[in-house]
């Protein structure tokens, strides 16, 4: 097996392959002893035609701190494989903030740093079940809050709801240390058509979830700002927010009724522009920044997506986080996307259950469908974005990105 690095330089590189008698063929990252990152999946994985293919790592994509070489691992179908290690340039891997170094627990983190880590994750669809709550929270523990974009619950009744408050209050109790959470309503956060039992019995549907989880949060000292329209803004840092937008209605459409929820936005950023960065989760993406979106050809989720678009071109550093596509953050491009000249982000955040990736993709490794969540880490020049398999603790070398701040 022959493998030849076509592109010099940093990102962008495309590895061509040669190796008769194979019919696949993997890149993953390996560290200076030849071997392959530990806990990292593939970044790159081809099916060979007469034992060829150009396998390509994307230049928007990072360099895991401590890759110096790439191993290119083929498969054969009768299960052989064979090994070839490159040396890949190190000046493709940029240097690694201080305050952003440490993994978890955020006591174990410099704060002083001005550093935030945050875990994101949407589309649980829980029902009765809380096991993928509880390991969801596990991972969480430590960071700075967890942030869902919607999709909490399957069907929106009362009865789910009072099931996911018990999962929060069981995983809180079972780790010891308090997590903040931050949720907005998904499309099957509500039920399909009304339903009688919503606010029966004390139970509720999403709206009094909500109410409960901001009762939690200011129960230890958060500033709870909830607007009559649903939108709400928390202050988790001194120069750090995040907003909840819900774009969900009766019968599940997805519209900003009336619009006040966007009137709100507009002005409470104006009136805090002053905060370094905004995060803002919204179940459904944009249609600038979906994943699914074909140009041309589809329409909007948001009954008042161009709007909502406009408000966040009038700002810089936004966090835009949506989810509902259930799509894998392995995906190229789509899931999470960079403006430079504004700073702002825009990731859609895939699922906690098994994702999908885009149509057209002959094979691809169990690993990049795991259902998965985000560690999202600010610094005082850096954001990164990790995509982890949720149930296997992997981490995503396809979703793993780093971009600069000023």
């Amino acid at each position: 097996m022959t493998v030849e690095k076509r592109e010099p330089g940093g990102g962008g590189q495309t590895f061509r392959i040669d190796a008769p008698g194979f019919s696949a063929a993997e890149l993953f990252w390996a560290g200076g002893d030849g071997k392959v990152l530990p806990g990292w999946t593939s970044f790159a994985c081809e099916p060979l035609r007469d034992g060829r293919a150009c396998l390509v790592f994307p230049d928007s994509l990072a360099v895991p701190e401590g890759a110096s070489a790439v191993l290119c691992r083929a498969v054969s179908g009768d299960g052989r494989t064979a090994e070839q290690v490159m040396d890949f340039p190190t000046e493709a891997a940029l240097d690694f903030p201080a305050e952003m170094a440490a993994d978890f627990p955020a006591e174990e983190r410099t704060v002083a740093g001005g550093g935030y880590c945050f875990t994101v994750a949407s589309d649980l669809h829980i029902s009765n079940k809380p096991a993928p709550f509880s390991r969801l929270y596990e991972c969480a523990v430590g960071s700075d809050g967890l942030l869902l974009a919607g999709d909490t619950v399957n069907d929106g009744t009362g009865s789910q709801f009072a099931f996911m408050r018990n999962c929060v209050t069981e995983s809180w109790k079972k780790f010891g240390i308090f997590l903040p959470i931050f949720t907005v309503c998904g499309n099957h956060d509500v039920p399909l058509k009304p339903l009688p039992d919503i606010n029966a019995a004390g139970e509720g549907g999403y709206p009094v979830f909500q109410k409960w989880l901001e009762r939690r949060a200011e129960s230890v000292g958060y500033d709870w700002d909830q607007h009559d329209s649903g939108a709400y803004a928390v202050k988790v840092g001194a120069d750090l927010e995040v907003i909840g937008l819900q774009c969900v209605s009766h019968f599940r459409r997805f519209v900003f009724r009336d619009g006040t929820q966007l009137e709100w936005l507009e002005k409470h950023l104006d009136e805090n522009d002053h905060l370094k960065w905004h995060i803002i989760l919204c179940h459904a993406p944009l249609l600038n920044h979906n994943p699914q979106r074909m140009p041309g050809k589809d329409a909007a989720y948001l009954s008042r997506d161009e709007k909502l678009q406009s408000i966040l071109d009038a700002h810089h550093n936004m966090i835009f986080i949506s989810g509902h596509t259930h799509f894998s953050l392995n995906n190229r491009p789509g899931c999470v996307e960079w403006e430079a000249s504004r700073q702002n982000l825009y990731l859609n955040a895939g699922s906690i259950r098994k994702t999908t990736m885009k149509a057209g993709k002959a094979s691809v490794p169990q690993t990049w469908t795991e259902g998965n969540a985000v560690r999202l880490r600010i610094a005082e020049s850096e954001v990164e974005v990790e995509a982890f398999g949720l149930y296997t603790g992997n981490r995503q070398a396809r979703g793993y990105y780093r971009f600069h701040t000023a």
